[in-house]
């Protein structure tokens, strides 16, 4: 369809993937996800099906200390809010987040 873009899956039917992997789909993801949110600096919550919560992020993020609150896992636009007004008081001026949902 016009206007949408494919996003590389992260699989994980075999159990949790190992570190590498996981630090290659964040490489992929970044650029895949650029054609409709530029960005320097990428980060992700992600929420696996065996429960918990996972920031996978650049090491900017860990370097400058930023404390970003834990998000549930369906967002409402004011907590989107809340997390960009965080990473502005962090000095990530043009600081945006966007949900990206998955279906499955």
């Amino acid at each position: 369809m016009a206007g949408e873009f494919l996003v590389p899956l992260l699989r994980t039917e075999g159990g949790c993937p190992d570190p590498i992997a996981i630090e290659t789909w964040h490489l992929a993801l970044g650029p895949a996800v650029a054609v409709e949110v530029p960005h320097d600096l990428f980060a992700l919550w992600l929420f696996p099906a065996t429960g918990g919560v996972v920031l996978l992020g650049p090491e900017a993020l860990a370097a400058d200390r930023v404390e970003v609150p834990v998000p549930a896992q369906v967002l409402q636009q004011d907590d989107l809010y809340r997390l960009e007004e965080t990473l502005r008081r962090a000095k990530y001026l043009s600081a945006i987040a966007a949900p990206i949902r998955h279906a499955g």
